[in-house]
């Protein structure tokens, strides 16, 4: 499935690359690798190709900072695996998407963004905002601004009458859903240790979630800029 040329992921044979597509197959790979299987020559070459097509999205094409973020995260997991110097470093640029997300009038800017690919048959989904926090996570602690109102959409989302997740508003049917259960487990967890690792409590957090999402508090940070 990946593009010979491009490096890319489209989502059927014979369709453009997208850099959405582009990010389960990098963390795969790049699993597969750590894991030290015996195709690892073949997997690095796959890698070096996935990372020159993010690099080329992440810094000539325009892209909703949802793109931009899942982009910088699959970079820098390849980065990771690769030698010193063996790709170029994006590390300004992505400081730069992690500071767009957050407004000083408006909060935090991360949406749920709806994805259709018009060819039949037509193909739809849903990045689901509050599942970032398995991103920022790396490059922000949890009392920072971002951390904290995706913390708290996180849990806000759960649903205890059904025990579960039911995923983005726009797509609830008073059900859980599988695979937004299991991504915000994942993420919740990830949250809990974060906190635990900084000594922050629920009766620490829970307060500056509702600070950073209340209106006086981004008016604050705008006058003090």
């Amino acid at each position: 499935m990946q593009d010979g040329t491009g490096g890319g992921w489209p989502l059927r044979v014979g369709e453009e690359p997208h850099l959405l597509f582009a990010f389960y197959p990098s963390l795969a790979i790049a699993q597969l690798l750590r894991n030290r299987t015996t195709h690892s020559e073949k997997l690095v070459r796959s890698l070096c190709r996935s990372a020159a097509f993010l690099h080329e999205a992440l810094t000539t094409s325009t892209l909703t900072v949802e793109e931009q973020l899942l982009g910088h995260f699959a970079y820098e997991r390849i980065e990771s695996f690769m030698p010193p110097n063996r790709i170029p470093s994006l590390a300004g640029l992505r400081r730069q998407t992690v500071a767009n997300c957050w407004d000083s009038v408006h909060g935090l800017q991360l949406k749920d963004r709806p994805i259709v690919i018009h060819r039949q048959p037509v193909w739809h989904s849903i990045t689901w905002h509050p599942l970032f926090y398995l991103c920022v996570r790396k490059w922000l602690p949890p009392l920072d601004a971002v951390s904290s109102s995706i913390g708290g959409a996180l849990t806000r989302a759960f649903d205890n009458k059904i025990d579960a997740w039911s995923g983005p508003s726009s797509v609830r049917s008073g059900s859980g859903t599988s695979w937004a259960s299991a991504l915000a487990l994942r993420a919740t967890v990830a949250l809990a240790i974060d906190l635990t690792r900084s000594a922050v409590d629920v009766d620490e957090f829970m307060p500056r979630v509702a600070q950073v999402d209340s209106l006086s508090y981004r008016y604050d940070v705008a006058i003090g800029q």
